[in-house]
């Protein structure tokens, strides 16, 4: 059975790539956003795991064509965007941090199963 053409591995580097590099350009702005220190706490630990996903997408030799990987992909793209526009105006913190979170969650599973053994 031929592998199913998805994402490449570039692609998806790039997709958790760019969640990561925008929570780092906006790290202070998402801090200082917060109105409490549970919601400081979030942004850290949020911001560490997108770090780690990130770092562990290009160590990683993602090339999977697994289909869910695919949807998973257009996932990230997908609510990367909404985090996007949510820290254009950054006034609905804990929304925002539901974005982050399922971005977060997106692009680790993604470093998950397009992994190859």
């Amino acid at each position: 059975m031929a592998k199913a053409k998805g994402p490449s591995p570039e692609q998806l580097r790039k997709a958790i790539g760019d969640l990561y590099i925008m929570l780092e350009d906006n790290f202070v702005r998402m801090m200082k956003a917060c109105a409490a220190d549970d919601e400081r706490e979030e942004v850290k630990a949020l911001y560490s795991a997108a770090r780690d996903a990130h770092w562990k997408a290009i160590h990683e030799d993602l090339d999977d064509g697994n289909p869910v990987v695919e949807g998973l992909h257009k996932d990230l793209v997908k609510v990367s965007g909404d985090i996007k526009a949510s820290l254009e105006s950054l006034q609905n913190v804990v929304a925002l941090l539901k974005l982050v979170k399922e971005g977060v969650k997106l692009a680790a599973a993604i470093v998950s199963l397009a992994a190859t053994a």
